[in-house]
């Protein structure tokens, strides 16, 4: 077991609710920041329970059972009162499980360690306790894991029999531990937060409570409402892909002439690199042995497809329906509670450009590129009575570049309301707009293209490409296999390389102004070693000081990916936060639901679904006002109103 270097007061067992009740009163009384952390049957967020509870501050930790809470909702639903908790949201959840949620202040220790210092390799709490106040005393208290302490669960076991079944003391020792650790965190935390001053002037403890204590609420709201799902539908596509994906194993065995694993990663690349003789310029990672194979993955499968190869499409559609059946079909289904809606952990900390992120399940990941795909959010529907409003931001990232850079061509183009992309490429290869919208029309009504539209398209593509690739900073190999060169061997990757640098060189001869800025914002990270968005989150970027190293190089990519991605995240966190405040649209019956980066969801009564829908799109378009800065372009989104997620989406 691993020792931190604390003094930690005695644990006290709190085993009648007389007992609860006064500490309760003695911590309402000192108005001191409470952390609390439960013990519980398991984790999942609306069926799980608690069995132990602790709270703590640096002078004090007490442990009750579950069954004593009811002195604490006092404390919990009082607002003025600051409870802190490391994942803040899972505990909240776990004691609304129990009919006590809470309403004090969300003061979560991971979201403060992310935002005091986003280079943090971990976390997790006593990682967190190790790092901040050192591994070595020979007198402090004796940190495990759960399983060095307890074991692991038998067969048909929980973590939570475990406990019951052990000693009370180390069962007190073990639970009290966590709220302890985290109440000292807190106040460590609170102290760096204070200290640090970004671009606006305002502190990151300034920012936490202006955003972020609110928004963990708010994600906290979002989770235990969840998303209703049409069981019906997803079961009736199970059967349906079921049998799909049995015909796609016939089809191609009788290609083939034998039965083929589809799954087999060897069967494939011997039946197609081999038997068949194809190639492609994808290549494996190498795995374990190092050594690089060429790849029957994605990118090869489309490259063959192209070129007439009736096995690679089958073997696209069995993969598609194999993944949509598992991931989404019987994972929706499993997650479900007993109104029929599954319940996201959203990850306030999830990535370091600020984005969030989803898990169990993850909600931000519905197919939308596809048929099939599209088919999955279907299934995400509204309850009777109420319809779905989604909203998405109009080419965001592109817009936030074109205004913090201050490029004059791109932010004419998206004044004008033009496609940004389709400027971006009239532009930057001297071709007619009208022309390529008219190829984009042509395409999308399927019909023949010529030649010139083909070339059109092209052109759009790669100013697309190299747009993206500027704000996510992607180098020019990876550029080079994106616009489609060959990159299979030394040689080839060499020339693609020069005909990516051309392409990607006449691009900013036209947009030099972002270009500059990029450049501008490399030399500012070398400098400071971090990066910081409009709204003033900050983003440590240490190896900016590793000179023409790899990790240099990827630091520098990261960092102006973070000014236009980390500030677009930003931006739709104020949309979400104003959207959750505003009494007219709470009282029309309006509830956000999801979002997923630039795309919002509130699910509200038809009766009102225009002024709810309206409101939502208000305060989309307005809510970077709230980090105090103005921009040259306007911040527009589309969507639609409708039964289902897929039909408000078109």
């Amino acid at each position: 077991m691993q020792r931190i270097q604390l003094d930690a007061p005695e644990p006290i067992w709190l085993d009648d609710p007389k007992a609860v009740a006064g500490v309760v009163r003695g911590l309402r009384e000192s108005k001191a920041p409470v952390a609390l952390d439960t013990e519980t049957t398991g984790l999942d967020i609306t069926r799980d329970v608690p069995l132990y509870i602790s709270l703590a501050t640096p002078e004090i930790r007490v442990v009750l059972e579950a069954q004593n809470a009811e002195p604490l909702r006092e404390l919990l639903q009082d607002e003025d009162a600051i409870l802190v908790a490391h994942n803040w949201k899972f505990d909240a959840h776990m004691m609304a499980n129990i009919g006590i949620p809470i309403r004090a202040k969300a003061h979560d220790t991971l979201v403060k360690a992310g935002m005091s210092d986003s280079s943090r390799s971990s976390l997790k709490l006593k990682d967190l306790g190790v790092s901040l106040y050192g591994a070595d005393d020979p007198a402090s208290i004796r940190y495990g894991d759960f399983a060095s302490i307890f074991g692991r669960p038998g067969k048909g076991e929980t973590a939570g029999d475990l406990l019951k079944k052990a000693p009370r003391q180390l069962v007190v020792d073990y639970v009290a531990n966590d709220s302890w650790l985290t109440a000292r965190i807190d106040r460590t935390l609170n102290t760096q937060l204070q200290r640090i001053t970004n671009w606006r002037g305002m502190t990151l403890w300034d920012l936490f409570v202006q955003v972020e204590e609110p928004f963990t609420h708010l994600l906290w709201d979002i989770e235990r409402q969840g998303v209703k799902i049409d069981v019906a539908k997803l079961e009736q596509l199970k059967v349906e892909w079921t049998r799909r994906i049995e015909e796609l194993e016939k089809e191609f065995a009788s290609i083939a002439g034998r039965p083929i694993n589809l799954s087999s990663p060897s069967q494939l690349r011997q039946y197609f690199l081999l038997d068949k003789g194809l190639t492609t310029n994808q290549f494996t990672n190498g795995g374990e042995s190092g050594e690089m194979r060429q790849s029957t993955g994605k990118a090869s499968l489309a490259l063959w497809a192209e070129q007439g190869i009736p096995e690679a499409k089958i073997l696209q559609q069995y993969r598609e329906l194999r993944l949509l059946r598992s991931t989404f079909v019987e994972g929706l289904l499993s997650k479900r509670d007993a109104n029929d809606r599954v319940h996201g952990t959203f990850n306030q900390v999830g990535t370091e450009t600020g984005r969030l992120s989803s898990t169990d399940p993850n909600l931000q990941n519905i197919p939308t590129r596809t048929d099939q795909g599209k088919r999955i959010r279907e299934c995400f529907i509204a309850e009777d009575g109420n319809v779905l409003g989604v909203r998405d931001y109009d080419q965001l990232e592109m817009r936030l570049a074109a205004a913090i850079s201050g490029d004059p061509v791109m932010i004419k183009i998206i004044r004008e309301g033009k496609d940004i992309h389709s400027g971006n490429a009239a532009i930057a290869f001297d071709v007619p707009y009208e022309a390529i919208m008219e190829a984009i029309a042509a395409k999308e009504a399927k019909q023949q293209l010529t030649d010139e539209q083909k070339q059109l398209l092209v052109f759009r593509f790669r100013a697309k490409t190299i747009g993206f690739g500027t704000l996510y900073g992607e180098g020019l190999l990876k550029l080079a296999g994106q616009l489609g060169f060959d990159i299979s061997t030394d040689e080839a990757r060499k020339k693609a390389i020069t005909e990516a640098r051309k392409i990607r060189d006449r691009f900013f001869s036209s947009f030099h102004v972002l270009l500059a800025d990029v450049q501008r914002t490399h030399r500012l990270v070398e400098k400071d070693l971090f990066v910081q968005t409009l709204m003033g989150r900050i983003r440590a970027l240490p190896a900016a000081a590793l000179r023409d190293t790899p990790a240099y190089f990827k630091a520098l990519r990261q960092a102006y990916n973070t000014r236009i991605q980390g500030t677009a995240a930003d931006i739709a966190k104020l949309a979400m936060l104003r959207i959750w405040r505003d009494p007219d649209i709470r009282r029309e019956g309006g509830r956000l639901l999801l979002q997923v980066h630039d795309e919002l969801m509130v699910e509200m009564p038809k009766l009102t679904s225009q002024s709810v829908f309206e409101r939502m799109g208000r305060h989309m378009q307005e809510s970077y006002q709230d980090m105090g800065v103005r921009l040259p372009v306007p911040l527009t989104s589309g969507g639609g109103i409708a039964s289902n997620w897929a039909e408000a989406k078109q």
